[in-house]
């Protein structure tokens, strides 16, 4: 949103008013996202959202810099908040995110599967963008995709279902993921990699 550009530039600018409105609008969204994410931690809590804010105000706001408006600024933030989190972890300074106190339950904190609640913030916001993108698709190119690749059905049979032929099938496929790819990298720069479409068969 514009206000997002305006009150980034401001920020970059050393304007104090700036500085201190993105503090406490932001303090609030990482404080609310970490609580989620890490219930029954909040000695965590604080230490964490101050941890972002160095992060992004580190080397002449390099972070902040960093955002060129390609996803919304709070998307943008929460990566970044994700990515403290993680780091801490990774550093072995905290125990995982959501055990107890039994250390038998702790799981491998390198592991992103043992430890879900980490990702279940940035997960939503991805999950959002996937269902806004899918939004956006053709009723056809939906159709194509849930058949292919939720039912897992083969081209052949598609291609009956729907009356195309087999080969059309597999590049309609193609052509509407390589939609999907490309609607989500505005909200997640470089989520994937995007490659030119070239038809070809895929049975």
């Amino acid at each position: 949103m514009p206000e997002d550009h305006q009150l980034i530039a401001s920020v970059l600018n050393d304007d104090p008013y700036a500085q201190r409105r993105f503090v406490e609008e932001y303090t609030r969204v990482f404080t609310s996202a970490f609580r989620r994410m890490m219930s029954h931690r909040d000695d965590l809590v604080a230490d964490l959202v101050q941890e972002v804010f160095e992060s992004l105000f580190a080397n002449d706001y390099r972070k902040l810099r960093a955002w060129r408006g390609e996803s919304s600024l709070r998307c943008y933030l929460l990566k970044v908040a994700s990515n403290v989190a993680m780091d801490r972890l990774r550093s072995r300074q905290y125990r995982p995110i959501g055990v107890t106190d039994n250390t038998d339950q702790a799981g491998d904190p390198l592991n992103p599967a043992e430890n879900s609640p980490l990702t279940t913030m940035l997960a939503n916001e991805i999950r959002g963008a996937v269902d806004h993108c899918l939004r956006q698709l053709r009723a056809r190119d939906r159709e194509l995709l849930s058949r292919r690749h939720l039912r897992d059905e083969n081209p052949q049979l598609i291609a009956e279902f729907m009356g195309l032929t087999a080969n059309s099938v597999s590049a309609g496929v193609t052509r509407a993921a390589e939609r999907m790819k490309r609607c989500i990298n505005t909200q997640f720069p470089g989520l994937f990699r995007l490659e030119p479409f070239e038809p070809h068969d895929t049975f």
